[in-house]
């Protein structure tokens, strides 16, 4: 009884938010990723991250609020689980049907009426077997990484499928500069005792150049570095 009237309430609460929306938002909707490592891929200072947390956001005046969130895998990562896991076969099934096709997948994960307590997302997914809505929702990619293009692309799905919801344009909500993204990084290279001459080999810098349309001299000054 308790837990119907908490899930009645979240939803409630979660149909005013989406409601505001629709009658006062702009037509933006606003994102935001949980790790760094996805900036660190953006500028070229690593390779794509293959997984990351995506949280969405409508803003209403100056106010943001969340309107859902789910996680991106790409390929490389979702056939890793295959490598190893003690996955149901089930999981398993699901991850070669995503690896012999060619769309993305959105994989759902469930609590269970026997865990005690349940979560339940606020808006439409698919019900378990228990009749339960998913916890969290993954979506497989066929993607190398994760970058821009494929955030927005999963952002478009998300909005479609699960918040029925039209949006004109998808903006960060928090963008992280270079030089925090560097600053994070340096302080990484720190922790693991490797230095910065040795970390952006040349291939590093290339990356950076073509990935920020700058020169060799010009990424090479940005990270105040001197390479033979």
């Amino acid at each position: 009884m308790f837990y119907r009237l908490k899930k009645k309430i979240r939803e409630e609460k979660y149909n005013r938010k989406r409601d505001r929306y629709i009658k006062k938002g702009n037509g933006k909707i606003y994102f935001d990723v949980r790790h760094m490592d996805y900036w660190w891929g953006i500028y070229g200072l690593r390779e794509l991250t293959n997984w990351e947390d995506v949280l969405i956001y409508s803003k209403v005046g100056s106010k943001y609020e969340k309107l859902g969130y789910f996680c991106i895998s790409a390929e490389s990562f979702v056939k890793s689980s295959l490598e190893d896991t003690c996955e149901e076969s089930e999981f398993i099934d699901e991850v070669r049907l995503f690896l012999e096709g060619n769309d993305t997948y959105c994989h759902y994960y469930y609590d269970s009426k026997c865990y005690g307590e349940i979560y339940e997302v606020p808006h439409k997914t698919p019900l378990s077997d228990e009749g339960l809505k998913a916890s969290s929702i993954e979506m497989w990619v066929k993607d190398e990484g994760v970058g821009l293009d494929t955030i927005e692309k999963c952002i478009d799905i998300y909005m479609k499928e699960f918040l029925n919801i039209e949006y004109e344009e998808i903006i960060y909500k928090d963008q992280v500069s270079l030089k925090n993204s560097l600053e994070s990084l340096f302080e990484e290279l720190d922790d693991f005792n490797e230095s910065k001459e040795v970390y952006f080999s040349e291939g590093v810098i290339k990356q950076m150049s073509r990935k920020m349309n700058l020169s060799r001299l010009e990424v090479e000054k940005i990270l105040n570095i001197k390479k033979d």
